[in-house]
């Protein structure tokens, strides 16, 4: 299991407070190296290096200070000021928006989401759009699924899996268990996804009566 899949194992097994604990330099590095290869992929195709070299070491020194500062939405509000590219702005924002809902501001937490779901940085875009979906999963399934629906994300995608196992436990919550097992039932058939994806899958599947 590479880091990545072990990461998001822990994400749904554990809390996040202690999936952080134990992974906090891999998700720092992570959110620094989607914006350092969009960044990079920017600066071949457009002179752009100094800017994007500017912005990863911008991140990357608010992220550094998340534990130890007393006001971290502050901090990301001023840096964001100090950013060059799309690129670094969003996935900054990204960052906010996780500080938001750990601080329990969630009009803002889901305000900064939608905005970000139409963010021109995909692995930004994606990521809002799977961390969307399943805030709406905690306070509405209905919700939820017509947001999966209209979000119309490629099955390419790398969070395309993640969003049908959103929408199997909306369905679940609803009482459509018959296309929630449908939905378990195509994840665990689809070879093309990790192991521990299609592992919840079947869990998940047998916990429906």
């Amino acid at each position: 299991m590479n880091i990545l899949q072990e990461i998001d194992s822990t994400l749904h097994y554990e809390n996040l407070e202690k999936a952080w604990h134990k992974y906090k330099y891999a998700f720092m590095l992570t959110l620094v190296a989607i914006f350092a290869g969009v960044a990079g992929f920017n600066a071949y195709n457009s002179s752009v290096e100094k800017q994007s070299k500017n912005d990863t070491t911008v991140i990357f020194k608010v992220i550094m200070q998340k534990a130890q500062s007393n006001d971290y939405i502050q901090v990301i509000e001023k840096a964001l000021e100090e950013l060059e590219t799309t690129a670094g702005v969003e996935t900054l924002k990204l960052e906010l928006a996780k500080t938001y809902k750990t601080e329990a501001k969630l009009a803002e937490y889901e305000k900064t989401l939608k905005e970000l779901t139409s963010a021109k940085t995909q692995a930004v875009r994606h990521i809002s759009t799977y961390m969307l979906a399943e805030h709406f999963l905690a306070i509405d399934a209905k919700k939820a699924i017509k947001f999966i629906d209209e979000a119309k994300v490629k099955k390419t995608a790398f969070t395309y899996a993640l969003l049908q196992e959103i929408k199997a436990m909306a369905l679940t919550k609803k009482g459509d268990k018959v296309a929630a097992k449908v939905i378990y039932n195509a994840l665990i058939a689809n070879s093309n996804l990790p192991a521990n994806v299609q592992a919840r899958a079947k869990m998940k599947l047998a916990q429906i009566k």
